[in-house]
């Protein structure tokens, strides 16, 4: 039907948004709700000694007050390691401000926020830590006594001989960079609502990115057989991997246990800003040496994450971040070694690109630093460097099985960029940036549990229709399309033919996380598994039928025809039902598991062309330009939108994004105060576009691309202001103020 790669293609879950029809999480009521709030702790860190519940309990419109004696089960959880409470109980440690201490449920919404006020909690203040180094330094306090020296995790890469290359290299640059922590600001803040029925099982309905993971974690805290437990993932509101992190699920589950009525909870903006996971900080000590003619010899690098006061995805973060370090360049000798440490500020998670970004503009704005002390052009140093077929890779991860596509990509982008406009303005500076980039993608083969291996199930109905179901989530991203595509393109029906049903444990295999830009690669291609086999067993039976050949049958507009007699065909309503009578199995699970290489990869490179005003500061972002090797663009509109999407988060983290916290507290705690880009920030040309570079293994030859744009974007506007003014800021954001402090003769550049 030529679904594949067509223009032309509107989402099936796109009207119903567009109306406002999509119910949210938030949405969704039962008879007999009750509203819950959760009440967060007062200090970064401290014991509680005392909770004293009974006049909140008592309280107009209450109906229970929980604390951490009501939970049964083992009241932990957390992806890396379990020790995340569910809620604080007397005599243990709060240890930052989202760490939740007692649950309000309550007629109302505004009865159960009124209650919050009547707990007395006793606390002992402790001593925190608030920063890396203050973290690491000798005697400091522990956030956690089993972690010694407050390190969550390490991770390293050593390649060669970085020591003997210092004398190969004839330039060299250290440079100590830091990015800031990010929040991900969604529309849709977090929520959920529990519901209990006649056989004391649990449904929860939330906005997340892993029902599987939630299942479980979820049911062993608050003490659930995972046989009465069912979670249903809802349409998101946006995500970017925050969702993928457990918040308001084990409470709202463990007030239905408790009560056997439903509830609902979601959260208000600033409940979200307190207990939602971060982007990471990172401080990065680098070093990188060239020759005179720019072949890179070395990079060593020491960084550090915060990961704030629980694991959750830090070691996977941190593991990412050091196995992008080096990117798409051939770089023999390497010496990299990175740090995840416990603080007590807020949650650090997985973040659209998860630890690539922060890795991608520490080596993007070092390699344009050695451009500059080897006067050679940005571009044409990246040129000479490009990683070829046969070179050593700088992580073990990653298998370069086909030609290396980073100099197309690199040749569109700048064909797209065209020539830098200079303005006519004597006091606006004007400069080009580039960043070039290898994002990951996950191929469901990572030794982790939830990511070997993915599942996606098919089903023909009786009246030619279909039904695909999986656990992934729509997010925004465009899976529902993806995979609705996907099976019309394989039995030739019309896309109002497919329905897809996504997010439900019950009725689907487990697909893993929806994160890693992994869900057309990895969904896609188990779709593809479990529409080979169901079509193998559907043209068994259409063979016998027709008396032809099973080989000369193909699907066409709802039809199997015969290659060789065109007149020979059968409906495929007519061939079902066949089929059914028969007893055929009309449902065919899959289970896809990559077996090339440990992670996919692929190439983008970012343009950007920026305005610097020098005597204010501010930066605008006159053109970005955004090329990506998709492989194959199953739904190019969606491609494109998640470059443009990803391309302006990643411009909010370069310019004005940082969620500031002091000694634990956070001092930005409303859109007010933290800043995201709103529509007057956009680039004034935003061009994103890409190349199908056809990948082996993937579905049609595609790649990912979700957050890819996240990873390359952010660098190349920091470069351009570098080019334009002298200038390079090494500790993101890049504001006004930074720009104006960094020079004292700003406003003597344009002179």
């Amino acid at each position: 039907m030529g679904t594949i790669g067509n223009t032309g293609i509107i989402r099936p879950d796109a009207v119903d948004k567009a109306l406002g029809l999509t119910k949210y999480a938030g949405d969704m009521y039962f008879p007999d709700m009750l509203y819950a709030k959760p009440l967060f702790s007062k200090y970064p860190r401290a014991r509680i000694l005392a909770i004293d519940v009974s006049a909140a309990r008592a309280a107009e419109g209450v109906v229970a007050v929980l604390t951490a004696k009501d939970i049964e089960g083992s009241n932990y959880f957390g992806a890396s390691v379990r020790h995340q409470p569910v809620l604080v109980p007397e005599g243990g440690e709060v240890k930052y401000l989202g760490d939740a201490i007692a649950l309000v449920a309550a007629e109302s919404e505004f009865a159960a926020r009124r209650a919050l006020s009547k707990i007395k909690v006793e606390y002992e203040e402790l001593p925190g830590v608030y920063c890396i180094d203050d973290a690491l330094a000798p005697g400091a306090p522990l956030v956690h006594e089993d972690f010694p020296d407050n390190v969550c995790s390490t991770s390293e890469i050593v390649i060669g001989d970085v020591a003997s290359s210092y004398k190969s290299s004839d330039v060299i640059i250290e440079k100590v960079i830091s990015t800031p922590r990010q929040e991900h600001a969604y529309l849709e803040p977090e929520a959920a609502v529990g519901v209990m029925d006649g056989n004391d099982t649990i449904t929860l309905y939330s906005c997340i990115q892993n029902p599987t993971y939630f299942t479980t974690d979820v049911a062993q805290a608050v003490g659930i057989p995972m046989n009465k437990f069912k979670v249903i993932a809802t349409t998101a509101g946006g995500a970017f991997g925050a969702k993928n992190e457990i918040t308001l699920q084990a409470h709202v589950t463990a007030l239905v246990k408790k009560l056997k009525r439903p509830v609902k909870m979601v959260y208000s903006r600033e409940e979200s800003l307190i207990s939602s996971a971060k982007r990471h900080p990172a401080k990065f000590n680098m070093k990188i040496g060239a020759r005179k003619d720019g072949l890179i010899q070395f990079m060593e690098a020491s960084f550090y994450l915060d990961a704030g006061a629980y694991s959750g995805k830090s070691p996977a973060t941190l593991a990412n971040c050091v196995h992008s370090l080096s990117g798409p360049y051939c770089i023999p000798n390497l010496k990299l070694q990175g740090t995840a440490v416990y603080t007590n500020n807020p949650v650090s998670g997985a973040q659209r690109g998860m630890g690539q970004p922060q890795s991608c503009l520490a080596r993007e704005v070092m390699i344009d630093l050695l451009a500059e002390k080897l006067r050679i052009d940005p571009v044409e140093l990246r040129r000479r460097n490009i990683l070829k077929q046969g070179d050593v890779v700088g992580t073990p991860i990653v298998n370069l099985d086909t030609e290396v596509s980073l100099p197309a990509v690199l040749d569109k982008a700048t064909e797209m960029a065209g020539e830098l406009k200079r303005s006519s303005d004597p006091n606006i500076l004007t400069g080009r940036g580039v960043s070039c980039v290898m994002p990951f993608f996950d191929i469901a083969n990572l030794p982790v549990p939830g990511f070997t291996g993915a599942g996606v199930s098919m089903q023909l109905c009786l009246d030619g229709s279909i039904k695909v179901y999986s656990t992934a989530v729509e997010l925004g991203q465009g899976i529902t399309s993806v995979l609705a595509q996907i099976a019309a393109e394989e039995f030739g029906v019309s896309l109002e033919k497919v329905t897809v049903v996504l997010g439900d444990v019950d009725t689907s295999p487990s697909s893993g996380p929806t994160v890693a830009s992994r869900s057309t690669y990895v969904h896609g291609n188990a779709l593809l598994m479990a529409a080979g086999s169901l079509k193998s067993k559907v043209l068994e039976v259409a063979a016998k039928t027709l008396e032809e050949d099973k080989e000369s049958l193909s699907f066409s507009d709802g039809m199997v025809v015969c290659s060789s007699n065109p007149s020979k065909k059968i409906a495929l309503l007519e061939l079902a039902n066949e089929c059914y009578a028969q007893g055929v199995n009309l449902r065919q699970d899959s289970w896809f598991k990559a077996t090339h290489a440990i992670i996919g990869h692929t190439f983008i490179v970012s343009i950007a062309d920026v305005e610097v005003n020098t005597v204010t500061g501010e930066v605008t972002v006159q053109k970005l330009v955004n090329v990506h090797d998709i492989g194959k663009a199953i739904n190019p509109m969606g491609v494109i939108g998640q470059l443009d999407g990803g391309a302006l988060m990643s411009q909010g983290w370069a310019l004005m994004e940082d969620f500031a916290t002091k000694e634990g507290y956070i001092q930005t705690a409303s859109l007010t105060e933290y800043l995201i880009p709103t529509s007057k920030d956009l680039p004034r040309e935003i061009l994103s576009g890409y190349i199908e570079d056809y990948y082996p293994t993937g579905p049609y030859g595609a790649k990912g691309v979700g957050e890819h744009a996240t990873m390359s974007a952010g660098p190349a506007i920091i470069n351009a202001i570098h080019n334009a003014t002298g200038i390079m800021i090494t500790e993101l954001p890049a504001t006004p103020e930074k720009l104006c402090r960094s020079s004292a003769t700003l406003s003597q550049l344009s002179a």
